[in-house]
């Protein structure tokens, strides 16, 4: 699956060579055809396929997110249509982390959990079936074929870069206000939400990061801190379903590997907001600046449609 992943080109950046309406509508469709592609290969490594579909989708939904304020019903509509089958995967992309969370402690170094390994394997390989079994995927495919069909009504022809910018400034000002609220809370829940805040900003960058070096060197440190986040959520997810199921929370394993998880959750929480403050140190008008500074020949954009 991997392999024949990387063999695809499924960009997410809108290219110098396009205009701003066409580089967005391809990066949309390829999104879209990704998601066709793994649906399709399913069988051959479903848990892959669970975890790039869904970051197709929320690379899709990204978009509704900058046309919200230019056309917000129809966003609106599109971000809940995508939100909702990426939901249908939530369950069985969880029980994947949590394998794979176990697994880095898994080692010589940490200890051996092989029961606690099992029966999270276990409970995953009978979810990754029910996916497949209960039509989950066949669904899902047919969703996406329709939304290609579509496509086109969401990204309006008369599309400027003017008309993203309430989208652009909306998106770093509510990830701006749940940092500042994340950094004097112990709930996890605000550094999940802070996450999926940035993780938006992370795909705004990515979108328009080949016509921008700036841009680019964003989205790399974007990247880097969503993924201590998403360290951290995978820590806490392991946490709480070891605590909560029987037969696990009273055994030695779990006992030993607790007191590793709460100490990784705190060095992860404490690097992501110390790097995460560095990057949203500005407000919103100065984000807003790395796009502003782009270039559309509109003469070219309307040759295209």
């Amino acid at each position: 699956m991997k392999s024949a992943l990387a063999n695809k080109r499924y960009s997410f950046v809108v290219k110098k060579s396009d205009s701003l309406i066409v580089g967005i509508r391809k990066s949309l469709s390829n999104q879209l055809e990704k998601v066709l592609f793994l649906a399709s290969e399913y069988d051959t490594n479903p848990e892959t396929a669970i975890h790039e579909i869904r970051k197709a989708f929320k690379r899709m939904r990204s978009v509704t997110t900058l046309l919200m304020p230019f056309i917000p019903d129809l966003s609106k509509s599109w971000n809940h249509f995508w939100r909702d089958y990426s939901r249908t995967l939530s369950d069985a992309r969880v029980m994947c982390v949590r394998v794979n969370s176990i697994r880095v402690f898994s080692d010589e170094a940490h200890g051996n959990y092989k029961s606690l390994l099992n029966l999270a394997v276990a409970s995953r390989n009978l979810m990754l079936h029910s996916v497949k079994k209960n039509g989950v995927i066949d669904e899902l495919a047919a969703g996406m074929e329709e939304s290609k069909r579509k496509l086109i009504e969401l990204v309006p022809a008369d599309l400027e870069l003017f008309d993203l910018e309430k989208g652009l400034i909306k998106t770093y000002e509510k990830a701006k206000k749940q940092l500042d609220k994340s950094l004097f809370s112990d709930n996890p829940e605000d550094l999940h939400e802070l996450r999926k805040r940035c993780k938006v900003i992370q795909y705004h960058t990515e979108l328009m990061s080949g016509r921008s070096p700036e841009l680019k060197a964003l989205n790399r440190k974007i990247s880097r801190n969503t993924e201590l986040l998403g360290q951290y959520n995978d820590m806490n997810d392991l946490e709480s379903w070891g605590n909560s199921t029987p037969g696990v929370s009273a055994s030695d394993e779990w006992c030993l590997l607790l007191e590793q998880i709460e100490g990784e959750k705190a060095d992860l929480r404490k690097k992501a907001l110390y790097n995460i403050t560095q990057l949203l140190k500005g407000d919103g008008t100065d984000y807003l600046e790395f796009y502003t500074e782009l270039h559309f020949d509109l003469n070219e954009q309307k040759n295209s449609i």
